[in-house]
């Protein structure tokens, strides 16, 4: 496990106690601690995407997305990092001409990106959302495959999972519940898919997924009385068989920025999370 960069010290100055500076590798070194990249799934791209190792780190900008106001907010604010839950690109680049890219680039700032490795650790996305819901007795939802796609040799460490199941503290019904996800979540709309329930159904036993949720309704169904994820697809909820909240991609992964806020800042540096009201996806318009 790496070591943890928090108290390194230099006493050959004059006697005197000197802390020394943060790099983006003592960062590195920290957030594997939380999200090991090598459990990231194969088609994903995360860890240092724009950057040197042994950049100093002061300021930190925690975003869903690595958008262009977030860039330009990066560069008014002077922040010299940005931490994103979603890459700044997944696919190989032939070619560093776009303007965004540029931007990043010319600014010096550092991307580092942690994705599906934060999906699936215990403490990750949908940790951070069940908590949000304010769920208890919390466990990974069995059977989703995960572990089939990992090399045992390589990992060992904790159960992983892409989502979860917990208890409300109070039964709620189900509409009423959709209400208190919207509420909790500062999403500006929630769907509610009933399936062949009333949307007076008292529910308890709850299953969430933050980020694309789509493929686990059939594994999660025999446990929950509804699942709470994002991007269910047309046939998926068709063929639901418990009711289904779509609460949107970005406001069921954004609670697990508060998450690395709290643990970062533990390393004495300033960090922020980017407003969510500021987020490119409140462009969206419900007609």
């Amino acid at each position: 496990m790496a070591t943890l960069p928090l108290y390194l010290y230099n006493e050959s100055l004059k006697g005197d106690t000197m802390r020394k500076e943060l790099t983006i590798l003592d960062l590195i070194n920290f957030l594997e601690t939380v999200a090991p990249n090598k459990i990231a799934f194969g088609w994903d791209n995360t860890g240092l995407l724009i950057g040197e190792e042994n950049t100093v780190v002061k300021r930190v900008l925690l975003t869903v997305d690595v958008t262009v106001k977030v860039v330009d907010y990066a560069i008014e604010k002077g922040f010299d990092t940005i931490l994103s839950h979603h890459p700044l690109f997944l696919q190989p680049l032939r070619k560093i001409n776009d303007p965004l890219y540029m931007k990043i680039i010319r600014n010096r700032i550092n991307v580092y990106t942690m994705h599906t490795n934060l999906d699936l650790v215990s403490e990750g996305v949908s940790r951070a959302l069940a908590d949000r819901l304010e769920l208890t007795e919390i466990k990974v939802i069995p059977n989703t495959g995960v572990d089939s796609l990992l090399n045992e040799e390589e990992y060992t460490g904790e159960q992983l999972g892409l989502g979860l199941i917990g208890n409300l503290a109070k039964e709620m019904e189900l509409k009423d519940f959709a209400i208190f996800v919207k509420e909790r979540l500062g999403a500006n709309f929630v769907k509610l898919w009933p399936a062949a329930s009333r949307v007076d159904l008292k529910v308890s036993r709850i299953g969430v997924c933050g980020g694309n949720g789509s493929s686990l309704i059939d594994v999660v169904s025999p446990y929950v009385d509804v699942f709470v994820s994002s991007d269910f697809t047309y046939h998926k909820i068709l063929e639901s068989r418990i009711p289904l909240i779509d609460a949107g991609h970005f406001h069921t992964e954004f609670p697990i920025m508060k998450t690395l806020q709290e643990k970062i800042e533990k390393l004495s540096i300033e960090v922020e999370v980017y407003d969510p009201k500021l987020a490119e996806i409140n462009k969206l318009i419900i007609i």
